[in-house]
């Protein structure tokens, strides 16, 4: 499913399955302020996608991720692939995923979010077993808003297998968070509990990567 210009209101994408292509759901709308609203992707089974089973790029507002499990078999993926990547999204929620298999450098991807003064992000209740190729792996990778201070996100019963063959010497984290390129400070609020993590290097050696973290938070303010 790839739409470039879709909008709408209370769309529902349910009980479909989703292989080998691209992407799994595509959405590229970037025209004007909430043009998608309270969008559903709920109960899908995506496998052996390619770069993002889930790639939004929308001005949206309401998103809810829940319940979608993902299988990734195939090994020549893109560097930069991810399980879900969300930009430009407020008010959302990712819960009650399964994700399992390869991928190559971040879990859930979240870019350029925001909310106000009464609302907030969330991640919750979210199982990754998952086979890092890229040299920089992340489980959670977060960009706050690019103005505006109103960027919150909470993470919380998330589970979360990493199995890493990087030796890179690059800074990073399970938790990997950095401010927008447009402003000065991090992420306004991040809630994180009751999370766990594992780590299981399987490079020559089994060394875990040097500089590899549990939380990295560059330039923080």
């Amino acid at each position: 499913v790839s739409q470039s210009r879709y909008s709408g209101r209370n769309g529902l994408i349910f009980q479909n399955t989703f292989r080998d292509g691209y992407y799994g759901v595509h959405n590229a709308n970037t025209t004007g302020t909430d043009s998608l609203i309270s969008l559903r992707i709920f109960n899908n089974q995506f496998n052996d996608i390619y770069a993002s089973s889930i790639f939004m790029v929308a001005n949206a507002r309401g998103t809810i991720v829940e319940s979608n499990t993902f299988r990734n078999n195939i090994t020549a993926l893109l560097a930069a692939s991810t399980v879900i990547t969300l930009t430009n999204h407020w008010q959302f929620e990712v819960h009650g995923n399964s994700a399992t298999g390869n991928i190559g450098q971040s879990g859930f991807a979240i870019t350029n979010f925001t909310g106000d003064s009464s609302t907030t992000n969330r991640i919750y209740n979210n199982a990754l077993s998952l086979n890092f190729s890229n040299a920089t792996p992340r489980a959670f990778f977060l960009t706050g808003a690019t103005a505006g201070g109103t960027d919150k996100i909470e993470l919380y019963h998330n589970s979360v297998q990493m199995r890493v063959n990087s030796t890179s010497t690059v800074r990073n984290g399970i938790l990997h968070v950095v401010h927008s390129a447009l402003q000065s400070a991090t992420i306004n609020q991040i809630i994180h509990r009751n999370n766990v993590y594992s780590v299981l290097s399987v490079n020559t050696g089994g060394t875990t990567p040097a500089n590899f973290s549990a939380y990295y938070f560059p330039n923080v303010s």
